[in-house]
């Protein structure tokens, strides 16, 4: 029967009285949960637990940040929609705008030609109804209008043109008339 040296868990042979290797003195009378340390003391055990230990704090802090990253998502997107939603969402363009510079753009085309610049501001919003401002520059007419759009709709995919006011100057306040479209519209 070999002994191992409780200190380093190195086997000896069986007449040893010193470890070979940490120079220890070796117990005479070792039992089997003596040499059951020997697998405690090996340095490759002690490093693949150290692993394993990391891996798991490695993959707990990744869980973490992940769930973090998905809630910073959700809240973005419903911050995102309710901006998208707000009046007068300046510098963003929504799909109502967008929607409403391309049946203007389909409307004056028809009488001007082409019309490379136009812009859309979503100026009100009531439940599905946007009213959107709409002004363009038509360059071989040398000309600047703009007109208010009504756009009734729940997403890009699900709205239509429901007004459209006459071609008014480019420079026209219709925040001032808002009132006045309001009443057009019968929005309120």
């Amino acid at each position: 029967m070999s002994k191992y040296c409780t200190n380093c868990g190195t086997q000896n042979i069986d007449d040893a009285k010193f470890c070979v290797k940490c120079g220890k003195m070796i117990e005479t009378n070792q039992t089997e949960s003596i040499k059951s340390k020997k697998i405690y003391n090996n340095k490759w055990v002690k490093k693949l637990l150290m692993f394993i230990l990391a891996a798991y704090v490695i993959l707990c802090v990744i869980a973490v940040i992940s769930a973090i990253s998905d809630s910073i998502k959700q809240v973005e997107e419903i911050r995102t929609e309710g901006f998208n939603n707000t009046v007068g969402a300046i510098g963003r363009n929504s799909w109502a705008e967008d929607l409403a510079c391309k049946e203007v753009k389909s409307d004056i085309y028809s009488s001007y030609g082409e019309i490379p610049n136009l812009n859309g501001e979503l100026i009100y919003q009531d439940g599905q109804y946007y009213v959107v401002i709409v002004k363009y520059d038509i360059p071989n007419w040398n000309w600047q209008g703009s007109c208010a759009c009504l756009i009734y709709g729940y997403s890009e995919d699900n709205c239509f043109l429901y007004g459209m006011t006459n071609e008014l100057s480019y420079d026209y306040d219709y925040r001032s008339s808002l009132e006045d479209l309001k009443a057009l519209w019968k929005l309120d």
